[in-house]
């Protein structure tokens, strides 16, 4: 169930944080989507009811925009939320320090350098191993080009690359981070996978012409990038839904609140799993 449905029986209390903004073009909203932290910031979210700034720390007002970052305790009904107890204050940094934030950092995508979760089986290494067919077109942009046009391809499922350079595996930061984490592999030593539902062997002709590393193409029945995207749409414009995304063969969907019922119904429509329902409220335990 989204904010936008009803059910019989005392509303449930629903616990979540989120940043508190009122604005000379509307009253206190709770905004659980995307926040631009300009200066002032401005978000959107539901409305809230009971809202007092006198009753509560931790606010900023500039050029009549008072926000703040809280925990609140309420219950949410056709997009207004009702505080049931106290709002929580919560620390945070200067606006001018704070990133945009996005309910989706979390999301499913861990981007082009990642490995699959998708069921293919990995190609085998040719006969001598994996190697550069064509000097010229081996660059950082001619690799760049090719994923984005295997992107564009109608069968198109997923892509990924492969670094052939396990030099820095198991290798720290200061911080103590990977060294490897988040770098794309040399143009030389990568592997560019592709799958895709059509003719591999076509899709690989396809992409030869602008890219000569290695490359590996799998053919694998399943849904395309292009349903994908249509699902987001299809999704993102039900009521209670604040953003949506998709990666690695499914949707993520970030709602106000489902108790499940929508996630059911996703499940019945898209088949399971394919939709991924995140609340950003969430029953207040005690």
């Amino acid at each position: 169930m989204t904010d936008e449905q009803t059910t019989t029986g005392p509303a449930p209390e629903l616990v979540g944080s989120g940043w508190v903004l009122e604005s000379p073009d509307h009253g206190p909203q709770l905004c659980l989507g995307f926040l631009m932290t300009s200066n002032p910031p401005q978000g959107s979210g539901p409305d809230i009811t009971n809202w007092d700034w006198a009753s509560v720390t931790g606010h900023e007002t500039l050029d009549g925009t008072t926000w703040g970052d809280y925990t609140v305790v309420g219950t949410c009904a056709r997009g207004v939320f009702t505080l049931t107890r106290p709002p929580v204050a919560r620390p945070v940094a200067p606006v001018s320090e704070v990133p945009d934030v996005d309910p989706h950092d979390f999301d499913d995508d861990p981007g082009p350098t990642a490995s699959p979760v998708s069921d293919v089986a990995p190609c085998v290494p040719p006969p001598g191993g994996w190697r550069v067919v064509d000097h010229a077109t081996t660059t950082a942009e001619a690799m760049e080009d090719t994923l984005h046009a295997a992107s564009l391809l109608p069968g198109f499922v997923d892509s990924w690359l492969e670094d052939l350079d396990t030099s820095l595996d198991g290798e720290l930061d200061d911080s103590g981070e990977p060294l490897d984490a988040g770098r794309l592999p040399e143009p030389d030593q990568a592997v560019l996978h592709v799958v895709v539902s059509g003719d591999a062997r076509q899709t690989e002709a396809t992409l030869r012409r602008t890219w000569g590393g290695a490359l590996c193409v799998t053919r694998r029945v399943g849904i395309t990038a292009q349903r994908l995207r249509r699902i987001v749409e299809e999704v993102h414009i039900r009521p209670g839904v604040l953003t949506t995304s998709a990666g690695r063969s499914r949707v993520s969907a970030y709602v106000v609140h489902d108790d499940g019922s929508l996630q059911d119904e996703l499940d019945g429509r898209y088949g399971p799993g394919r939709v991924h329902v995140h609340s950003a409220l969430r029953p207040y335990r005690g």
